[in-house]
């Protein structure tokens, strides 16, 4: 597969996923009672950034074909 390719392919991962991920996230947080604003400010700061843990590799794959990082230092 061609880097093209592979970055078509990840942009619609990447979107798909990301979607389903805040579909999941809302409706978990909308299940919970009201909660102070503090504390749901660092929830949904949380989950906003701990998205690109799981995408990690689909980019990673999307720029080399391999789906993790080799570090030969």
């Amino acid at each position: 597969m061609t880097q093209r390719q592979r970055k078509l392919m990840g942009v619609f991962l990447v979107v798909g996923g990301l979607t389903l991920y805040c579909l999941i996230v809302a409706g978990l947080l909308s299940a919970l009672p009201r909660l102070n604003i503090i504390l749901e400010v660092l929830l949904y700061t949380f989950f906003g950034i701990a998205w690109i843990f799981p995408m990690r590799a689909v980019l990673v794959w999307m720029e080399t074909g391999s789906w993790w990082v080799r570090r030969d230092h």
